[in-house]
Order: structure tokens, then C-alpha cells, then sequence
């Protein structure tokens, strides 16, 4: 189980608790719901250049990001996806 899987089933139950919530069904409820988009999320984002003159790329995740001439996302010390709900490792496709 990921750090981040166990911080968010944390402020779940905390939160829950907050509003006088015990009950196991809501829990379990968050619980489903929380591992349903954890397993969503892709292991690999694979970034593709459209255009090496300007350093163009397309993501997986469906965003555009621009690197500049002659620079990869590697060249910038990109290991992961910086856009938001994304996160996953980049796979540089060239």
C-alpha cells in the first residue's frame, strides 16, 4: 500500500469521524471509492514529440508540454508527470 493511499484513508477516517460518522458502510463506501482511482491511474504517462524544432511534447495524460529546442523532459530532471491527477513515470517516445 502506497504512502499516499494510507494518508488519504487517514484523513478519511478523520474526516468521518469529525462529522459523528462510525459507521462502517461510509468507510468502506470511501475505501471502495478511494481504490477504484488509485487503480485508475496509469503506471507509465507516455510523452510523445510533435515537434523537435520547438521541443514540443503531447502526454498520455492528454496535456502539451514544451521543453524548449534540443531539451527532453530527461534534460530538465523529469521523472515524473508534473500535471495535476497524473503523477505517473514518463516514458520519453521520440
Amino acid at each position: 500500500m502506497s504512502s499516499e493511499a494510507e494518508r488519504l484513508r487517514e484523513a478519511i477516517d478523520f474526516a468521518l469521524k469529525l462529522n459523528g460518522f462510525d459507521g462502517c458502510y461510509i468507510y468502506s463506501d470511501a475505501s471502495r471509492r478511494l481504490n477504484q482511482a488509485l487503480a485508475a491511474k496509469p503506471d507509465v504517462c507516455l510523452w510523445t514529440l510533435i515537434d523537435s524544432a520547438h521541443g514540443h511534447y503531447v502526454t498520455a495524460c492528454g496535456r502539451t508540454w514544451v521543453a524548449g529546442a534540443e531539451m527532453t523532459p530527461i534534460d530538465v530532471d523529469l521523472e515524473y508527470c508534473p500535471f495535476t491527477g497524473c503523477g505517473a513515470k514518463i516514458e520519453v517516445k521520440e
